[in-house]
């Protein structure tokens, strides 16, 4: 995997989309609180998300008591609206997260 750091028990072995070992991951790492970490994408056009629903998909592995908060916006320069709360478990596991992206008329999404 692209970027696994030896060591590193908690980080994926091979990439979940593909179920392959020849994928990327992004890693952040917090120690103190509050930590961000933000991850941003480019602007998706009104015409391509009204002709194909568009989703976010993603794996992700919180450990215990941590949590990530999944935000998107529909304009560039838009309020960020909360999708939900992703909380770390005692398990530790890889979990699938899915977002669909809705977008109103006159709006691209981010």
């Amino acid at each position: 995997m692209k970027g696994l750091a030896s060591g590193e028990s908690h980080l994926p072995g091979d990439d979940h989309t593909a179920n392959t070992s020849h994928g990327s991951f992004i890693y952040f790492r917090s120690h103190q609180s509050p930590r961000v970490a933000k991850l941003g994408s480019p602007v998706l056009t009104k015409a391509l998300t009204a002709s194909t629903p568009c989703q976010v998909r993603f794996w992700y592995h919180l450990s215990q008591h941590s949590h990530l908060s999944v935000f998107t916006r529909t304009s560039l320069d838009g309020d960020l609206q909360k999708q939900g709360d992703l909380i770390g478990i005692s398990k530790s596991q890889w979990t699938q997260a899915k977002i669909s992206l809705l977008v109103k008329a006159g709006e691209s999404t981010l």
